[in-house]
């Protein structure tokens, strides 16, 4: 309009001020050519996944980062802002059974240890090699060199004191002590002989205010490539380099967030008042049926001033990638669950299932009122190969796969309140969601109950909190 404007005054001609303002309000705002430039955009750049708000914390000035609030108690209404990146695309839901071949796993899961590999130590290794403890041993020298300027003021470190150290540090964890001190302490009912003939107390000292595992000197500045996982991420990419190599994938995966107990501060901890653990760290992870784990990524928040969309479905997409072309079935609950991450993941020779929220964009919106369902009845609705259900348990359960058939159906078993128990009728494809909750809720209680929580938080913050 400001051109058409334009191209009709005479040379000569100039526009007063009304004719100017008029102009301007005619230009389209930066919103709405944002707007109309996004919905041209394609699939992979417009998968929306949940943002959270940000939640501050309540108490001791502690920084909070960014949070992603994934809990699937949301109301519908924010589900559906929750799409608002997703490129509305229409898709035909029809009535009809739809069947498609399944391919055969071609995977070959299990340990990946030699056999003559029985002492728990040696097992031990295959995860925590020792170009590890060496690569340890080599930077916490370096650093200890750049603080006390040279190299003879102290006594250099090694790959075996690395290990004893580290499972000093272990022992802590299932002896605790009100201070690291008092394993040293001649007292004799704080003094644990075992510990103190292992390493001195001042050694022990020395080791956890030098020990490193990257060159501060070459540290990213913020806006320049920043990590905040800078001084811990060769320990991350070993271990997670290790866990692949020891145990091949199983064929059934799942894909959720696991957490870290961490009341400190940290610019990466997150405060969710409504989790049963409120104060954590995050960490993506995707693991076997057993509950081994096979690659993770920790959160670190937003990076920059940027939040970072679709990252239920980036992380899916990250974890994924060493499965593509193997058949391997993955599992994940309605944060990731999308229609666009389900035909990218059955393009990639993945297939999954999960449950979904109602209101994300594309899923079918005939389904019958779920309040006029028997327990056990479900509806279902088939796709370019995706299959959306709705089953109907206590109360209505979304669920979508892009690789189920629809007639494949099973039973479950359940509690009534009279104390009862009755079989009622399941799609195959809730029945194995639901096996994917009873695993990730073992693994849950395992580690819960195991004292394993305390034996990670010891190494992953009580070594490295003063230098991260």
């Amino acid at each position: 309009m400001a051109a058409r404007r334009s191209s009709n005054l005479g040379s000569g001609e100039t526009l007063d001020g009304n004719q100017i303002l008029q102009v301007l309000e005619e230009i389209p705002s930066d919103c709405e050519s944002l707007a109309s430039d996004t919905e041209s955009e394609s699939d992979d750049e417009l998968e929306g996944e949940v943002q959270g708000e940000n939640i501050s914390a309540l108490h001791e000035n502690v920084p909070v980062m960014q949070v992603e609030d994934e809990d699937t108690s949301v109301v519908d209404e924010v589900a559906a802002e929750d799409d608002a990146g997703e490129e509305r695309k229409n898709i035909v839901w029809l009535k009809e059974v739809l069947t498609h071949d399944i391919n055969e796993f071609h995977g070959d899961p299990g340990p990946n240890i030699s056999s003559e590999k029985e002492d728990p130590i040696e097992i031990f290794s295959c995860l925590f090699e020792d170009e590890l403890f060496e690569h340890i041993a080599y930077h916490t020298n370096l650093y200890a060199t750049q603080k006390l300027g040279d190299s003879t003021a102290f006594k250099p470190t090694n790959a075996d004191e690395i290990k004893k150290f580290l499972a000093i540090n272990l022992l802590m964890g299932i002896k605790k002590c009100p201070s690291y001190k008092n394993y040293w302490s001649s007292d004799p009912a704080l003094r644990d002989n075992y510990i103190s003939a292992i390493m001195p107390r001042n050694r022990f000292s020395w080791l956890l205010c030098y020990i490193h595992l990257n060159d501060n000197s070459e540290m990213p500045k913020k806006g320049e490539g920043y990590d905040k996982l800078y001084k811990i991420r060769p320990l991350l990419e070993m271990l997670s380099k290790t866990y692949l190599k020891s145990y091949r994938p199983t064929k059934m995966q799942e894909i959720d967030e696991s957490v870290i107990i961490f009341k400190g501060r940290s610019s990466i901890k997150q405060y969710m008042p409504l989790k049963p653990i409120k104060q954590r760290y995050k960490v993506w992870i995707r693991a076997n049926s057993n509950g081994c784990i096979s690659q993770f990524e920790i959160y670190t928040g937003k990076v920059g001033q940027t939040t970072e969309k679709c990252l239920g479905s980036r992380v899916v997409k990250t974890l994924t990638t060493d499965l593509f072309g193997k058949f391997h079935e993955v599992y994940f609950y309605d944060y990731f669950t999308s229609l666009p991450l389900m035909h990218y993941l059955r393009m990639n020779g993945v297939y999954a299932c999960g449950t979904v929220r109602k209101h994300r964009v594309g899923l079918p919106s005939d389904f019958e009122n779920e309040k006029t369902m028997s327990r056990g009845e479900f509806q279902f609705r088939c796709s370019e190969g995706l299959v959306s259900m709705l089953w109907k348990d206590r109360k209505g359960i979304y669920f979508l796969s892009n690789y189920h058939n629809v007639t494949d159906v099973t039973s479950v078993g359940r509690r009534n309140k009279d104390g009862s128990r009755e079989e009622i009728t399941c799609p195959k494809l809730n029945a194995s969601a639901e096996m994917y909750v009873r695993v990730y809720a073992t693994q849950i209680i395992a580690r819960e109950g195991s004292g394993s929580t305390r034996i990670t938080e010891v190494f992953h913050l009580d070594i490295f909190p003063r230098n991260v």
